[in-house]
């Protein structure tokens, strides 16, 4: 029956194919219900930037042994300083404290002071402000990280040396169930290889488990800049030739195949950016049909 619909469809109406359309094909209304052939029009849809990056779990010993740092010398900070106030408190009182004692504590209290502001530049310079914010305002995030029940990761935009901001999917694995971090802020230092400004994020939950120090992963950012397309159905879509196409109607008894290309996978069907418009009508039902009707259509012609 396809080949004898492909006779009757629209002899002389079909159109030279290019690289990203075939030919057109002509059914009328009866052909069209026979086959099941259903249309929809293409509403407009804006979604977040997908960003692909590689992942890398950071090495966060260096991390923590800073982070112990800080703390000694955030208690001998406090303690000289008060020690400062005790004997300038006494001399002031009653001299039972002496000058030269009273400058001996301050000046231990300034040296204290010093090297805590030397170890909070270390903290920013060497890995990253935000990161350094986030652990001083969270301290238990610091054992949450050292007992592996959250993991710290970086990552990098291929092609985008300022970096990339926003949440970061990780796959872990094939079949795996994708983890998420939560963006920290920009990294410190740039990759030696590729040149870029990472991004760190925070891995929580049974995600961190498999995200362990040395581990490479592919994953992507989600950024907050919005593309605006349309969203296709996976049951517009048909492959020929290792190609993902869609049929369109260019007429109200005529189609015509058109590549899908630059779209990506989405919850509910294809999103596109380019090749179709908001309003466009595509087949959502029976483009397998019109697929074999197309290429009777090209036996025939050849014949």
């Amino acid at each position: 029956m396809l080949a004898i619909l492909a006779l009757s469809a629209g002899a002389g109406s079909a159109e030279a194919p290019t690289a990203d359309s075939g030919p057109s094909v002509e059914l009328s209304a009866e052909q069209m219900q026979r086959m099941g052939v259903a249309v929809q029009p293409l509403a407009a849809r804006s979604i977040g930037e997908s960003v692909p990056v590689y992942v890398r779990a950071v090495d966060i010993v260096p991390l923590l042994a800073l982070q112990s740092d800080l703390r000694a010398t955030r208690s001998a900070v406090a303690a000289s300083q008060r020690e400062l106030d005790r004997l300038s408190q006494l001399a002031a009182q009653d001299a039972s404290a002496s000058a030269r004692s009273v400058e001996a504590a301050r000046a231990a209290a300034a040296a204290d002071a010093s090297r805590l502001e030397l170890l909070e530049r270390r903290s920013r310079i060497e890995w990253s402000p935000e990161l350094a914010a986030r652990i001083q305002a969270a301290p238990q995030l610091v054992e949450s990280l050292a007992r592996g029940e959250t993991a710290l990761v970086r990552a990098d935009a291929p092609g985008r040396p300022n970096g990339v901001d926003g949440e970061v999917t990780i796959e872990i694995g094939s079949g795996a169930t994708p983890v998420t971090g939560e963006p920290v802020g920009r990294c410190a230092t740039a990759d030696p290889r590729m040149q870029t400004i990472g991004l760190y994020a925070m891995v929580s939950g049974a995600g961190a488990a498999f995200v362990r120090p040395g581990r490479v992963f592919d994953g992507e950012v989600r950024t907050a800049q919005r593309t605006v397309g349309v969203v296709l159905p996976r049951s517009a879509v048909v492959r020929v030739d290792g190609s993902s196409w869609v049929y369109l109607r260019t007429a109200d008894s005529t189609f015509q195949r058109r590549v899908l290309k630059d779209a990506r996978v989405i919850d509910d069907g294809w999103f596109a950016r380019q090749g179709f418009e908001p309003g466009d009508v595509v087949v959502v039902a029976g483009a397998e049909s019109l697929y074999a009707v197309e290429s009777g259509q090209n036996s025939t012609q050849a014949d």
